[in-house]
């Protein structure tokens, strides 16, 4: 992924448990959306990608989901933050 991502190469992953990837790669992601987890999944969510379990349960198959991206970071804080964007589906 990192000598990948300096090519401008676009690099699709996709898991049902955020476990089945390493902290090294999910650093270096870019962007990452997450449709849904199973309720067994929710404090590997929490601890590897720092979602607030309220989120996770906001998510509604087919009608909500949740977007990280390094592309939309907030910097009005005075430091880097990649928060999560709750986003509702049109439908």
């Amino acid at each position: 992924v990192k000598e990948a991502r300096k090519f401008g190469l676009a690099l699709f992953c996709a898991s049902q448990s955020p476990a089945h990837f390493s902290a090294d790669f999910m650093s270096q992601t870019g962007t990452k959306i997450v449709l849904g987890l199973d309720e067994t999944q929710y404090k590997a969510a929490e601890n590897k990608l720092m979602i607030p379990q309220e989120a996770l349960k906001w998510i509604r198959p087919q009608k909500t989901l949740l977007v990280n991206s390094k592309l939309i970071a907030r910097y009005d804080t005075g430091k880097n933050v990649n928060p999560w964007s709750w986003v509702v589906i049109p439908s």
